[in-house]
């Protein structure tokens, strides 16, 4: 078969022939078949882990303290709250293998405002997402301390 010049709506100087286009195409199909089966980079966004409360001790959190946790407000967006303290409150109250100590979380948020009591969303980058209900117990001016309780 010989080789035909292409449409000459194409702007190829000198014009493109048939059989270069087809080669041309060929190797366009055989990296995309091959670029679409490398695992993606970069722009993924891996799975976030979210942590169960029953599964949580205060050992989960005292290697924590001072580190900040992105609390999310639906009143005021996104906030970071320091995990200033981990109380642990008194013995293991329940029977079986998931009973375990009473503990509480306290979280500083300067500059805040208030915020009223409700189940939050915090973030930590070791921990991955914690939904807690978290109670205002303290406001300094702009400052605010919320605690949550495990029983």
């Amino acid at each position: 078969m010989p080789d035909i010049p292409l449409a000459t709506s194409l702007a190829c100087d000198p014009p493109l022939q048939r059989r270069a286009f087809l080669n041309l195409l060929g190797g366009t199909g055989l990296a995309g078949a091959v670029l679409s089966r490398l695992p993606a980079q970069g722009g993924t966004v891996p799975e976030e882990r979210s942590l169960r409360l029953d599964a949580v001790t205060p050992g989960t959190f005292h290697g924590l303290v001072g580190s900040g946790f992105r609390l999310e407000s639906p009143e005021r967006g996104a906030l970071t709250a320091t995990l200033m303290e981990v109380r642990e409150l008194g013995r293991p109250g329940g029977a079986g293998p998931s009973s375990r100590a009473p503990f509480g979380l306290t979280f500083h948020l300067p500059g805040s405002g208030f915020l009223p009591q409700q189940t939050y969303a915090l973030r930590h980058p070791e921990l991955g997402r914690l939904d807690l209900f978290l109670v205002p117990v303290r406001q300094q001016g702009n400052d605010l301390t919320l605690e949550a309780i495990f029983g």
